[in-house]
Order: structure tokens, then sequence, then C-alpha cells
């Protein structure tokens, strides 16, 4: 009898172990697990120039820092978009909507998006 009292008390402690650990996380704005930071990658991969050759300005060469903070049931994402360096504002502005769109229709979950970009300086204009 004492075995099982034991056995049903380890249950119940690891049960509540489980959920505070899963509630401290939503409490304290944790970050991304590595698994879910490389699936949000995978997402993007389809964006990303294959060869990493810019075929036009409006090319996405790729992704860099993506990193992701959860609060609550939601997540906040902030990453940095390699583009040619002869990219224009508007050409950025469209890739940076085709970045948010990619994600948000991908995780229902994820609340804004933070893009930077950066020049790559294999494609600076002269």
């Amino acid at each position: 009898m004492a075995s099982t009292g034991f056995l049903v008390s380890t249950v119940i402690l690891t049960q509540g172990w489980g959920l505070l650990h899963g509630a401290w996380g939503d409490l304290t704005d944790a970050g991304l697990s590595t698994r879910t930071e490389h699936a949000l990658l995978e997402v993007l991969n389809p964006l990303v120039h294959s060869d990493g050759t810019a075929t036009s300005a409006a090319t996405l060469l790729g992704i860099e820092n993506l990193r992701g903070r959860r609060a609550g049931s939601l997540m906040f994402i902030d990453l940095t978009a390699v583009v040619p360096g002869s990219a224009t504002v508007a050409q950025s502005q469209a890739l940076e909507d085709k970045i948010k769109k990619t994600l948000t229709s991908a995780r229902k979950e994820i609340k804004e998006v933070t893009v930077t970009f950066k020049a790559d300086e294999k494609h600076l204009s002269s």
C-alpha cells in the first residue's frame, strides 16, 4: 500500500513540475526553442534565392539572426534579411511584407515580425 502511495505522489509531483515549467516560460517571456527557430527558417527557405546570387534587386539572399520570444501564447519574431545592395526601399518593403505574410500564415500565434535589412557586399551597386 505504501508503494502505491509513493507512486501516486511521484506522478503528481512530475505532473506539477511539468505544469510549473510550462507556466514559468509563459510568464517570463521565454525565448523560442532551437527546434521552433529551425522550423521558422524552413518556412522562409522558399523565399531565399537558392544559390545566393541576385537575379534582381528584389531578391532575398538570406535570413540571419532569427530570434523570437513568447509572451503567453503569442510569438514575437525578429530577423535580419540579406538583400542586394541595389535593392530599393520599395523592393525591401515588398520583401518585408512577403516575409511577414509567410510567417504569420505558417504559425497563427505569431503576433509581430520585425525585419531589419542588411545589404550584401557582393551585390552593392557602384
